[in-house]
């Protein structure tokens, strides 16, 4: 293992995990790695964070979600399974991304919880998360659709969903493409929302479509039936 106080920028990923995780090693020493690891690989995990800027409140949300990430890779760092990540160029990255990426993923169900709470109550805080929604929406008759008229309606919809089919529409509407009435999610987005669930990729597709064509019918429908 290498001396953290003498060789620590060329020390590899696993050697500075295996470092910050032995809990009898010197306190400098763990915190030395830990600070190599943090500048080696921050950008990267940051622009993984970045990808859910709007979910997680702008700029600050991200910087939070990055801070908690680096925070539970310290405190897990032991679970790092250096030979797998040797095998894959022995880098840490995509640990930590898998990381940040499920913190994400965590915050947006929590929010999207709290958001049906509030459609229930007719709150109008809901609205941040029904963007991809209220912009594909053209009502029935002919109407030119008002903004909180759509997002009402949206957001009573959602609220009754299930909290898991609720989870997967609302982490999956930001890659939306409206031109193209298509869904692009990243594949490592829609790996852990497959694996926080229990479902396969196929599950997810047929959740997320099942769910988005629920709510826009809803959305479209007479408001009287969705009230």
């Amino acid at each position: 293992m290498p001396d953290m106080t003498a060789d620590k920028n060329q020390a590899s990923d696993g050697q500075l995990l295996a470092v910050i995780g032995a809990r009898k090693k010197p306190p400098d020493q763990r915190r030395a790695a830990f600070s190599v690891l943090y500048k080696r690989h921050v950008t990267s995990v940051y622009k993984c964070a970045l990808r859910f800027k709007g979910r997680l409140g702008g700029d600050e949300g991200v910087a939070d979600t990055v801070h908690e990430a680096f925070i539970r890779a310290h405190d897990r760092a032991e679970t790092f399974n250096a030979d797998a990540a040797d095998r894959a160029g022995g880098s840490a990255r995509p640990w930590l991304c898998k990381i940040v990426t499920r913190l994400c993923l965590q915050r947006i169900q929590d929010d999207a919880k709290e958001s049906a709470v509030l459609a229930e109550r007719h709150n109008e805080d809901h609205r941040r998360h029904l963007a991809p929604v209220t912009s594909s929406v053209s009502l029935d008759d002919g109407r030119v659709p008002d903004w909180k008229e759509v997002a009402c309606r949206a957001a009573t919809s959602l609220a009754r969903l299930s909290d898991r089919d609720r989870h997967v529409l609302v982490s999956s509407l930001d890659w939306y493409n409206k031109e193209t009435k298509e869904f692009d999610v990243p594949a490592d987005v829609i790996e852990e929302l497959c694996e926080m669930h229990g479902v396969s990729h196929d599950n997810y597709r047929q959740i997320r479509y099942r769910s988005f064509k629920k709510v826009l019918a809803d959305v479209q429908s007479d408001p009287a039936q969705v009230a």
